[in-house]
């Protein structure tokens, strides 16, 4: 830590953040309507949700470990498998981040 230069962060420095945020805004805040949905199997409501989390987001960690792209995942997903599966990706993902923000209100 002392050659470090100020301002950087160390890996463990960004393994500490990434691993507050997930417990502080996931698993601490949906114990509890997670319990009243599915009970005493809420272990495996998580455990399903870390291994769909897992099949989601590996091809853009892989994809975006190896080659290089100035945006996000659009970027890559239309840099390799072109502009019209870039779009559909988007459309996907912000139609499902649409319903997670609205699943909790009554219409």
């Amino acid at each position: 830590m002392k050659n470090q230069k100020k301002g950087l962060l160390s890996l463990a420095d960004l393994w500490a953040l990434a691993v507050g945020q997930v417990i502080g805004a996931g698993v601490i805040t949906t114990i509890g309507p997670a319990m009243g949905l599915t009970g005493p199997s809420v272990w495996l409501a998580y455990f399903a949700a870390i291994i769909l989390g897992l099949i989601i987001n590996l091809p853009i960690m892989v994809f975006s470990s190896i080659t290089k792209f100035s945006g996000g995942d659009y970027s890559v997903i239309s840099g390799l498998g072109g502009e019209r599966q870039g779009v559909v990706v988007k459309i996907g993902k912000g139609a499902y981040r649409l319903v997670c923000v609205n699943a909790g209100k009554k219409p």
